[in-house]
């Protein structure tokens, strides 16, 4: 995932983000960009992201509903077809559960502009009947913030589309800084 923040007013930060770009492009990778509520920001990553010339097909875009609004949204539709675009959804779970027929006509709306992924976050209370109610419909979804190998593999279990995890394994990072200090230390 690259985030929006990595492209921002710093040319050293723009110069990394076009080299992950084209690193990632180079080697038929695709690249989740997280965008934020800053829209000079947005507009700049974009355009980098445009330069670049990745095929839209592998890239996915995920932004908060009140940071893109619906021109936003339809924008990168335009901008990026073929791209996933996501938005997380977590708020409308009280409404799936209790008037889904309601829920449905939000979540079709959003899909007119431009919206082709819904993500949840794993630690939604009733995640499951969630996920099977909006599955149901047709929509496809995506399980955030999953942390650890015990609950990426229960979440794998549920059949989403996507899942995105962090897995902190502390060793590896002790090891990571004993070969920094060691290649500082002989250099």
């Amino acid at each position: 995932m690259v985030s929006q923040a990595a492209e921002d007013a710093d040319p050293r930060r723009t110069d990394r983000f076009r080299d992950i770009l084209a690193g990632l492009k180079k080697a038929g990778r695709g690249v989740r960009i997280t965008l934020g509520p800053d829209c000079r920001a947005v507009d700049r990553a974009l355009g980098i992201v445009r330069e670049a010339g990745l095929d839209p097909r592998s890239l996915w875009f995920t932004a908060a509903l009140q940071d893109l609004k619906s021109d936003g949204f339809r924008r990168l539709t335009r901008d990026f077809h073929g791209a996933i675009i996501e938005c997380a959804i977590d708020f409308l779970a009280p409404l799936i559960l209790s008037a889904p027929e309601q829920a449905e006509a939000i979540l079709d709306t959003f899909i007119e502009w431009g919206i082709n992924r819904f993500a949840l976050n794993q630690t939604l209370p009733d995640l499951k009947v969630v996920l099977d109610s909006i599955e149901e419909c047709g929509f496809d979804l995506t399980i955030c913030g999953v942390a650890g190998l015990e609950r990426f593999l229960q979440c794998t279990l549920l059949m989403p589309r996507a899942i995105v995890a962090d897995f902190r394994f502390p060793q590896w990072e002790r090891d990571d800084q004993e070969l920094s200090g060691t290649a500082q230390r002989t250099a």
